[in-house]
């Protein structure tokens, strides 16, 4: 035997060896990335639903909290597109801690200056000293509102479980609590209440309680008006009975909070405070002036009221007590 020609078969079938090695490899790596693939595809379709709606349940809550706190629509809660989103400078929410509520509290200050100089014609150093007393109630609602914030900065709940509702529903709580600091900004425990008296003078002082006392009458006057024509419809008054019951009404005039910064307007929420008026009028005096039929449906509406008295007080139509 050739060693020569040996050598060279040798040689000649590692070669080979090694190369159908190589296509063996390429051709196990497209087998397993079949199977792969297969894997992938054969999740069964109800599988495939439930993992999508197990994702779209998911609610990241500190992507939520600006504009649930700043877009009130009247009290309701709404999911702004579920997951978290990419937040760009511009909007409010989107420019970090705080400068949401501070921008919001300071442009409700500025229009609450502007309707003050207006009746009052505020000299430069009373314009100061309640732009001094506003800044400090601005700072002190955009630190109470950014302890809120950051409770849920990074929280992720899921709707389709329990603990998810749980949270979600703490998180209404929160949101509707800075709401109502956010409305009642300059209440009366503000300190530019504290201070206006003292600030203005006592003829200034008088054109302020006048306006204050018109602007709430006109609008009082215009929630009756709403109400009394839907209870017209129901009741079929005639003009005595609607006069009676609208006078009534314009009688009790609640303490209507004038500026609401931070809130659109509730309209069930402001026919529920008339029927809610209505039911503290005298039932007898009621009764005396409508027929039997009319008193069950009209009994009706004003316990309906009664019965949304806390619903009504967080809708901020109302102005805050004085501690």
């Amino acid at each position: 035997m050739n060693i020569g020609t040996t050598h060279y078969g040798l040689s000649r079938a590692r070669s080979w060896g090694h190369l159908w090695a190589a296509v063996a490899v390429v051709l196990i790596g497209a087998v397993v990335r079949g199977e792969d693939d297969r894997a992938v595809d054969d999740v069964p379709p109800a599988a495939r639903q439930m993992q999508e709606q197990q994702q779209a349940n998911r609610v990241d809550l500190g992507a939520q909290f600006d504009q649930n706190v700043f877009q009130d629509t009247g009290g309701g809660f709404h999911v702004i597109a579920g997951r978290r989103r990419v937040t760009t400078t511009g909007a409010a929410g989107d420019q970090g801690p705080e400068v949401s509520a501070l921008m919001v509290a300071r442009k409700a200050a500025d229009v609450r200056l502007a309707q003050i100089d207006s009746v009052c014609s505020l000299t430069d150093t009373q314009r100061r000293k309640l732009r001094l007393a506003m800044e400090s109630d601005v700072r002190r609602l955009a630190e109470a509102i950014e302890a809120e914030r950051r409770k849920y900065q990074g929280v992720e709940v899921n709707f389709g479980d329990q603990a998810g509702q749980k949270k979600w529903q703490q998180f209404q709580q929160d949101v509707q609590r800075c709401r109502e600091r956010l409305r009642g900004l300059f209440d009366a425990d503000s300190l530019l209440t504290k201070v206006l008296p003292t600030t203005l003078d006592a003829e200034q002082n008088a054109r302020l309680t006048a306006e204050s006392a018109a602007r709430r009458s006109a609008r009082w006057r215009g929630l009756v008006a709403a109400a009394m024509h839907k209870f017209d419809d129901l009741l079929g008054l005639d003009e005595r009975q609607y006069d009676e019951i609208e006078k009534l009404l314009l009688e009790r005039e609640p303490a209507l909070r004038v500026d609401r910064p931070g809130s659109r307007q509730d309209f069930n929420a402001q026919q529920m405070l008339v029927s809610l008026v209505l039911s503290e009028i005298d039932a007898q005096r009621l009764q005396g002036i409508v027929s039997g039929r009319q008193w069950q449906m009209l009994a009706q509406i004003a316990n309906q009221g009664k019965s949304m008295r806390s619903y009504i007080e967080a809708q901020g139509l109302l102005e805050k007590v004085p501690k």
